[in-house]
């Protein structure tokens, strides 16, 4: 029997007529950057320090209009995001903010281990296939256009802190599908160390060519701090197209496991750095629609 679904602990005083979103912690899971947005306006990244009881948020790169899609590197410190014009660095505290040239219609940086290098969603015309997972290093260089291979689109893509070698992210099987589509998107996987490159659905039950299940949908994964699980979300248990955070095995051996009730339609979650614990965007109040950051704990689920 599956445990019962986690429940949100909010890490800031809501309600509050603001949308929070995106969001991820430090090596300390003591800092907190997310993305906010007031009266529907853009999104632009936030620092809480959690260590803090009742502190407030501050603006993390308030020389920028807008600033969103945040990673922070576990191992330098560093924080990646981006906002249209590519893909930006800065220290954690948004200290040493630099736009990484040739980066634009880049998305979604997520750090190496060793945070030298970034893989990142790559929309730029000269992809193929567009968008794709490309490595680029910490200047914006391309060190590896397709980290996968051709027959997929690839979109938010997160790097096995335990292997380098292997990534997984949110994609489709091309076929002959015309465009894009992310609510048509899986959970794939791809490995580098072997040859051909291994790529396929994360769930080794989902078909890896042409025909979409609904049952398989997933976005935005993320793996695990010990690279044994990968969270991810999914509207895939709701008629209403609400969105649940879901957790696999690694090996994709086993069905995902629902995590949390889809009234909160809940996305964009990561993980803190003990393991049993994510970060989380949710409804504030459902079915409201104004969102707000919590927790949740998922010990139940990766014991």
């Amino acid at each position: 029997m599956a445990p019962a679904f986690a429940s949100p602990v909010f890490l800031m005083n809501y309600p509050q007529a603001v949308s929070d979103y995106r969001c991820v912690v430090d090596a300390q899971g003591s800092q907190l950057i997310f993305e906010r947005s007031t009266d529907g306006g853009q999104f632009n990244l936030k620092l809480l320090d959690l260590s803090t009881p009742n502190a407030e948020p501050v603006a993390f790169a308030p020389s920028l209009q807008l600033s969103t899609r945040p990673d922070w590197s576990w191992s330098s410190g560093q924080v990646a995001f981006d906002n249209g014009r590519g893909i930006w660095t800065a220290g954690g505290d948004g200290s040493n903010l630099q736009l990484l040239e040739g980066t634009a219609d880049m998305i979604y940086p997520a750090w190496y281990p060793q945070a030298d290098a970034m893989v990142v969603m790559n929309g730029q015309s000269t992809a193929n296939p567009q968008p794709c997972s490309s490595e680029i290093d910490p200047n914006g260089s391309i060190v590896q256009a397709v980290m996968a291979n051709d027959t997929v689109w690839a979109g938010m893509p997160s790097v096995n802190p335990t292997n380098a070698n292997q990534i997984v992210f949110a994609g489709q099987f091309i076929g002959d599908q015309k465009s894009y589509n992310q609510d048509r998107n899986y959970i794939w996987f791809a490995d580098r160390s072997t040859d051909p490159v291994t790529v396929r659905p994360l769930d080794r039950k989902a078909p890896s060519g042409s025909g979409f299940k609904p049952a398989f949908q997933g976005r935005a994964p993320w793996w695990s701090p010990d690279g044994k699980w990968v969270v991810f979300e999914s509207d895939r248990s709701s008629a209403e197209g609400l969105y649940a955070i879901f957790i696999q095995d690694s090996a994709g051996e086993n069905p995902a496991v629902q995590v949390t009730d889809c009234k909160w339609n809940a996305n964009h979650a990561k993980w803190f750095p003990c393991g049993t614990k994510l970060v989380v965007s949710v409804l504030q109040s459902p079915p409201n629609r104004p969102r707000g950051i919590a927790s949740l704990d998922v010990s139940p689920f990766v014991g």
